[in-house]
């Protein structure tokens, strides 16, 4: 190339003197480019960010003082990778895939596409090489001369002639990168290009020196520059020439122009890598690469070849490579990369050349370690069922399973239906791939939109990796913009579940335009589509076809396109066929289609009917495509076997003719009571209303399958269907008048705290109650059944349960016996309402055991605040230390709705023994006349319902009084009676102690009990007249009430 450029520059220094002479005009002629230019026009590519152990690639060794980097394309992204500059001679650079992120999987389909440029019209490196290895070196792998980086016609990949002397082979691979395999793009000849020359190629500078046997059989002339594939380490990737001195044996050597070109968009160059693993691993593995298959706006080359200089077309297959020679072991890891060297001064039969240095950038489109997609492009004629593709040979990388078997035709009809497929599956990879944008170029000649919806002309199709889920979107003429391209944001596609999507399948709807009478065919051209996301981009497009005249025309037509029908009757739609020709119909050949509102039919052919006419019996049936109201059927013939007048065959389609059809029905008519509330209580729900059928015909029996309810929670959880009529018990219903035309239902909804799991029911928040009715009529024959549903809406407050132990917080309790955790409760600022003890919990927790405790057993509806008692016995607690005298409780409430209070706390003691004296509020003595000698002791009025309750502890009562003192009340003066209160003890009344003691005198015993037992002990009960508390009246007494005051005290004798 350099001397090309030498005469090229002395040609127009001439052309330049010899216009100059004569002064002719001249036509002017487009420049040659620099960097800056073919950067304008570099293709978008992903964003690498930077070089480094965090990012998807890492700089490996180099030579000289450029180090390569990644630079911002034309719109600040960090698109570049630069290998060389311009400016850096003899120079060595590599560049690897992270593998921690960036690896090629040999254990899957990979594919890598990226571009390439190779430098201006002025410059270029000895150029660069693709490089897959897994080299003890990891990153640091490079091609070694003694212990200097081999650059020149190595690239810093092949193995180095300048090792020794006298290298040998095995010296000579072993500088090589080991475990590699290497496809070179080379910018600059190593070695002579003729036989002759070959003997005179000198040692590190005749790698593509002319190849053959010694007598040239066989042999071929490489390029300056040219791209081969081989594997660097191997001793038979090379052939001796001489002593010391290698060629290179390229496999698929292609010639061609790399750099040094005219137009700057010629010299991008698209590569793409395609990986198919072998059946097993270590196994033979196909690598296929293409160069140039498209241009810098995305457009595929012509298959046949390019006449551009820079994009000459080419496809090549490695369909044996060796995998083992990798030698990855238990990894499926494989690192790729690239190696590239800029040129220095060289020699040839004594003429020095000096070679400028050239820019190497490389643009990645897609990486199969961050995204593994495929995609593809074709159209179908619906009209015809085939395929478009006019290069059989050719398959698009993904063909839809029912697309497979369609025949292949590069020509159409007018008026044919046409499906323009754009398929897009995401395979792999630690990214999803999200925010793609499909771009797509429409084809002139044919009209997009659906027969349905003038504005609608397609959509898109997302499927899950396991098929079980299917998303769809429409494709509406509003995504066209001015230029006829058509633009839309697909959904995230990635495979780490079943259920997230992995494909999408962009369908438009088309018809072939009809041909103008000036021409006698249609061209439709390729129509290019585009992906781009932040991690993948991709072009792809579907073939160009032909809209040419049938041979013959057929036409079909009918006496009557229009038909009343009630739902599930059968209507026949019937017709005539026939050909303008007036050739004769076989209805063996004719293929009868219809669509019901769009959703297309095939019936097949119609063999029942005389040749030349049709007979369609449809049943209008939902399942059918039929909707109450207007429906439209369109029926189109397809003559599959028409023989033309040349002998062939060819297939004819016929008009569409449209037919209409208005459905009737009977509906099932269902009117709610209270279809919106908002709950006020804590029982069960009642919804409730009336259904009966719009014509009033007697109403049959339920379809039990079909009648229930499906409840959508507070908590948005869709709980499961619930069937009414077999065994449950919540649902009722009456006819309403005796022609049974109407039924009314009644159905109780449970809080899901009544539930036995807990796991259906209403919850707080606003739940939705979906009803559905399925119920005959006997008014048909068979019985029909109709469906219908209505929904409810009920609202469950969230709303505060408090309590309130304030004052209770310290509990005693008798070791063995209930105790007692008093609290309040309320429903917080809600006074009026309503719940039932018998349906809310106590959650109680003595340390760490807990138990849940109904409130009450029967039912005890209240609102406002109630006291609770909160009675707890211990053994219901299992695992509870029993023998514990001291221990923490807490409790919380729960209601049917799962609503929680606040949990109040208490300290608890128990005690092993306990007493309790008991004494009425008030006591008596019966009254007595005053006298001056009194001989008997007065008694008592009444029962003084003195008693003692122990618990497990023996006890003592003694008692003491104060004087008695007449009371002023009426006027008189406070006097002390003249008199005591005495104890006669019942067991010896002759024991009489007078209670009336001082500071030193000891009270009364009135009572004890010397064993450690449990009982209640009716202490005054055991009197009579004649015992027990007495007064003991001295004398002459002064009228009037006295009141004193006992002092009773019980003594735990414990």
């Amino acid at each position: 190339m350099l001397w090309k450029r030498r005469i090229l520059a002395l040609l127009v220094f001439s052309v330049l003197a010899f216009l100059g002479m004569f002064s002719i005009n001249t036509t002017k002629v487009e420049a040659y480019y620099y960097d800056n230019d073919a950067k304008k026009v570099a293709p978008t590519g992903l964003d690498l960010n930077v070089l480094s152990s965090d990012d998807l690639f890492v700089n490996g060794p180099y030579s000289g003082s450029f180090k390569p980097k990644i630079v911002d394309d034309n719109n600040g992204t960090p698109s570049m990778l630069q290998l060389t500059d311009n400016d850096t001679q003899n120079a060595v650079t590599s560049v690897w895939s992270n593998n921690a992120l960036n690896y090629i999987d040999v254990t899957q389909k990979q594919n890598l596409s990226f571009w390439v440029y190779f430098g201006d019209s002025y410059t270029h490196a000895d150029g660069m090489a693709f490089v897959l290895q897994n080299d003890d070196r990891g990153e640091n792998a490079i091609a070694m001369n003694g212990s200097n980086i081999s650059g020149g016609e190595t690239l810093g990949v092949w193995g180095s002639e300048l090792s020794s002397s006298n290298a040998g082979l095995s010296t000579m691979t072993s500088t090589a990168i080991q475990k590699s395999w290497a496809l070179e793009f080379d910018e600059q000849r190593n070695g002579y290009k003729d036989l002759d020359g070959r003997a005179k190629s000198p040692r590190g500078n005749a790698f593509d020196t002319y190849f053959g046997d010694v007598n040239g059989t066989g042999g071929r002339s490489i390029n300056d520059q040219h791209t081969g594939w081989n594997y660097p380490d191997d001793p038979n990737a090379y052939n001796q020439i001489k002593s010391g001195t290698y060629q290179l044996l390229h496999n698929g050597i292609e010639n061609l122009d790399l750099s040094g070109l005219v137009k700057p968009a010629s010299s991008w160059h698209h590569v793409m890598i395609d990986y198919t693993p072998p059946a097993v691993k270590g196994g033979d593995a196909v690598l296929k690469y293409s160069f140039n298959t498209k241009d810098v706006t995305g457009r595929k080359k012509n298959t046949a070849g390019s006449n551009v200089p820079g994009q000459e077309l080419v496809y090549q297959t490695v369909s044996d490579l060796h995998t083992e020679r990798f030698k990855l072991n238990d990894s499926n890891k494989l690192r790729f990369g690239f190696t590239a060297s800029t040129g220095y001064s060289e020699r040839y039969d004594n003429i020095a050349y000096t070679i400028n240095p050239g820019t190497t950038w490389i643009v990645f489109e897609s990486i199969p370690a961050v995204v593994q997609a495929e995609i593809s492009a074709y159209a179908i004629d619906e009209t015809t069922k085939s395929r478009i593709d006019n290069n059989a040979s050719n398959t698009p990388n993904i063909v839809e399973e029912d697309d497979k078997g369609l025949s292949i035709t590069s020509k159409v009809h007018p008026n044919d239906d046409l499906t323009f497929k754009y398929l897009l599956q995401y395979q792999d990879g630690q990214q999803s791939l999200k925010d793609a944008n499909a771009t797509i170029n429409l084809p002139s000649n044919v009209t997009f939109g659906s027969t349905d919806d003038s504005n609608v002309i397609g959509k898109v199709i997302y499927t899950s990796v396991d098929g079980s889920k299917t998303t769809e979107e429409p494709i509406s003429k509003s995504d066209i913009d001015e230029n006829n391209v058509l633009h839309h944001k697909l959904l995230p596609l990635n495979n780490d579940g079943g259920s997230d999507l992995t494909y999408a399948k962009i369908e438009l709807y088309a018809t072939a335009n009809i041909i103008p009478s000036d021409v006698s065919t249609l061209s439709v051209p390729v129509s290019h589509v585009n992906y781009t996301a932040a991690n993948f981009i991709a072009d792809d497009e579907t073939d160009k076809f032909t809209i040419v005249e049938p041979s013959d025309t057929l036409t079909i037509a009918t006496d009557q396109s229009k038909f009343d029908s009630k739902v599930d009757e059968s209507v026949n739609f019937a017709g005539t066929m026939s050909f303008e020709s007036k050739k004769d119909i076989n209805n063996n050949d004719m293929d009868i289609y219809y669509t019901v509102n769009g959703k297309k039919y095939r019936t097949g052919i119609d063999t029942g009917s005389p040749n030349g006419q049709y007979s369609i019996p449809i049943t209008t049936s939902e399942a059918n495509g039929f909707k109450v109201g207007d429906n439209k059927v369109v029926v189109q013939v397809v003559d599959t076997k028409y023989k033309t007048s040349s002998g062939g065959i060819e297939t004819i389609a016929s008009n569409k003719l449209e037919y209409t059809v208005n459905v009737t029905d009977v509906s099932l008519i269902i009117t709610p009571d209270e279809q919106t509330r908002t709950v006020t209580d804590n029982g069960k729900q009642t919804i409730s209303g009336t259904i009966k059928l719009s014509d009033n015909s007697e109403l049959g029996t339920f379809d039990n399958k079909r009648t229930g309810y499906g409840l959508t929670d507070g908590n948005k959880t869709i709980q499961t269907w619930e069937e009414v009529i077999d065994g449950n018990e919540n649902f009722e219903f009456e006819y309403t008048n005796d022609e049974h035309t109407e039924i009314r239902y009644k159905l109780l909804i449970n809080p899901i705290g009544m539930h036995s799991g807990k796991t259906k029911g209403l919850t707080v928040g606003e739940n939705s109650l979906d009803f559905t009715f399925g119920i005959g009529s006997k008014d048909s024959n068979p019985v029909k059944f109709y469906e219908g549903d209505v929904i409810y809406k009920i609202n469950v407050p969230d709303i505060d349960i408090t309590l309130d132990n304030s004052g209770n917080e310290d509990v005693t309790a008798l070791s063995g016996q209930d105790f007692f955790l008093p609290a309040k409760l309320n429903y917080k600022d809600n006074p009026n309402y309503q719940y039932d003890l018998s349906s809310m919990d106590r959650v109680v927790t003595l340390d760490v055991v807990k138990r849940t405790i109904r409130l009450e057993s029967k039912s005890n509806w209240l609102s406002g605040e109630t006291e609770l008692i909160g009675k707890t016995n211990l053994f219901d607690f299992s695992g509870f230390d029993y023998k514990k005298d001291n221990f923490e409780a807490s409790y919380y409430v729960t209601d049917p709705y799962l609503r929680e209070s606040n949990t109040v706390h208490y300290n608890v003691e128990r005690i092993k023994n306990y007493t309790k004296l008991t004494t009425a509020d008030s006591y008596q003595f019966e009254a007595h006349n005053a006298a001056p000698d009194i001989k008997e002791l007065v008694g008592r009025k009444g029962d003084w319902g003195i008693s003692v309750y122990s618990y497990n502890s023996p006890w003592v009562l003694t008692a003491s009084s104060s004087n008695m003192v007449r009371s002023t009340e009426d006027g008189g003066e406070a006097i002390v009676l003249d008199g005591d209160v005495v104890f006669v003890d019942p067991k010896d009344e002759s024991n009489i102690k007078n209670m009336n003691i001082g500071s030193d005198g000891d009270p009364a015993v009135i009572d004890e009990q010397t064993a450690s037992s449990t009982t209640t002990k009716n202490v005054s009960g055991a009197w009579s007249d004649e015992n027990g508390v007495l007064l003991d009246l001295n004398g002459a007494l002064v009228g009037g009430s006295y009141s004193g005051t006992i002092n009773w005290n019980l003594t735990n004798s414990i």
